[in-house]
């Protein structure tokens, strides 16, 4: 027997131990821990930035898939950070968990945008309400001028007609 064929036999044997283990170890690693604490970003932001693996864990075989969660959850367990925000929610889960959600405070860039954001709102509303005034007043002027043009001819005619019968009454 080969060292090649030996290597495969074991691999192949020990394929199911690591491939179980390795799921319950992302699991674990994946569900906050009881009566912990759980911070996330209501924004959905990453609180901690790592970076991604070049390989994804599910392409590699079983042995090198629990090396590569080790590591990551090794990285993972040692990375400092901070967490500065303004709390948006605050929840208990079944297992006592508590879900913290953050949402992070606006620096200078993201309240300008904000200003810009608002004043172009009320430019948009601005806008609005004007074009609504001047669509009424052309529709009032509108109906004005009907009526005028109404009178005029009514004038036209009725004068006519009051010629006519005078200069019928002169016969």
């Amino acid at each position: 027997m080969s060292a090649e064929a030996l290597e495969n036999l074991v691999n192949t044997a020990t394929s199911t131990f690591f491939s179980r283990e390795t799921r319950r170890a992302a699991e674990t690693l994946n569900s906050p821990p009881p009566g912990g604490f759980l911070i996330i970003s209501d924004e959905g932001r990453q609180m901690v930035t790592q970076p991604q693996p070049s390989v994804s864990l599910f392409d590699l075989d079983a042995p090198s898939q629990w090396r590569e969660l080790q590591r990551i959850s090794g990285m993972l367990l040692h990375t400092p950070f901070a967490a500065n925000g303004i709390i948006t929610s605050i929840t208990t889960d079944a297992n006592g968990t508590r879900h913290i959600a953050l949402h992070n405070e606006p620096d200078a860039m993201a309240q300008w945008r904000y200003l810009g954001t608002a004043l172009l709102m009320l430019v948009l509303i601005l806008c609005g309400v004007i074009n609504g005034l001047l669509a009424l007043r052309r529709i009032h002027r509108n109906r004005l001028r009907m009526v005028e043009i109404q009178q005029y001819y009514d004038k036209c005619f009725n004068h006519n007609l009051s010629t006519m019968q005078s200069v019928r009454s002169l016969f």
